[in-house]
């Protein structure tokens, strides 16, 4: 996870809160928000990070977050190779006209 991803996390706990200021017992306001993950990687063989993409979408999720899509684009080393790599950003579009229904 880096340490961009480590941060905005943390700063979503500001969303979790004490209801009736009981301890153990929090409400959330992120509850059923839908997201899609993204990730890049200039190694191609995207499966060698999987077990991060499934750390990051599990804290997510343990925020409230429900994640709908994982979108990983392997052997993006510069702007060019993500502009040139039409399949990523069809699917980048889908997921995001997805998110909206």
């Amino acid at each position: 996870m880096t340490g961009q991803t480590k941060t905005f996390i943390n700063r979503l706990l500001a969303f979790l809160y004490l209801k009736d200021w009981q301890p153990g017992n929090f409400r959330n306001k992120l509850k059923g928000k839908k997201t899609v993950t993204v990730f890049s990687q200039g190694q191609p063989d995207t499966s060698l990070f999987a077990s991060n993409f499934d750390l990051t979408e599990g804290v997510l999720s343990i925020v409230g977050f429900k994640v709908r899509e994982r979108i990983v684009a392997g052997g993006i080393r510069s702007e060019d190779d993500a502009k040139g790599n039409t399949a990523i950003l069809e699917k980048a579009y889908a997921a995001g006209v997805g998110l909206t229904k």
